[in-house]
């Protein structure tokens, strides 16, 4: 518990710093903003999962590649006159530990252009594709194993 004290209580530390612009004549109320921030998140969230801050970052450009090569796929499918979209909704079973890395892995997946996370169900996503040629389950495979690595879990 104190390891993750320590490091949202520098978050919001940092996040207070910004605020402020780095002025200081009000630093005990920062201080005591800080302080009642990493007790109301302890409380509110407590910590199960420790992000590893290299897997994050490759979680990031994963998220950002897969963005761009989605995007494209989706604005060729939308230029090609000869091309008519077949939507589509799909269930994809995850694997990941049911609460956070669960809901990382539909918030993502439903960023990610020509796909929408309908809804969780346990350990039931259910996808709108915008055609049905979208490897949804691969993507949603590859995205699990990227947050698994990210949180240290296996999928």
């Amino acid at each position: 518990m104190l390891p993750a004290a320590l490091r949202r209580g520098a978050g919001f530390a940092f996040l207070w710093l910004l605020f402020s612009e780095g002025n200081l004549d009000a630093v005990w109320l920062g201080a005591i903003a800080v302080i009642l921030a990493t007790a109301a998140s302890l409380r509110l969230m407590p910590p199960r999962h420790y992000l590893r801050p290299r897997a994050v970052l490759a979680f990031a450009f994963f998220f950002l590649r897969n963005s761009v090569v989605s995007g494209l796929q989706v604005a060729l499918l939308a230029l090609d006159p000869g091309r008519h979209p077949r939507p589509r909704c799909i269930d994809v079973m995850l694997t990941l530990p049911e609460g956070a890395p669960r809901l990382i892995v539909a918030g993502a997946l439903g960023l990610m252009p020509g796909t929408l996370s309908v809804r969780l169900d346990g350990a039931m996503l259910h996808v709108h594709a915008i055609d049905a040629d979208i490897p949804v389950a691969a993507e949603a495979a590859a995205l699990e194993a990227q947050v698994a690595r990210m949180i240290g879990v296996a999928p």
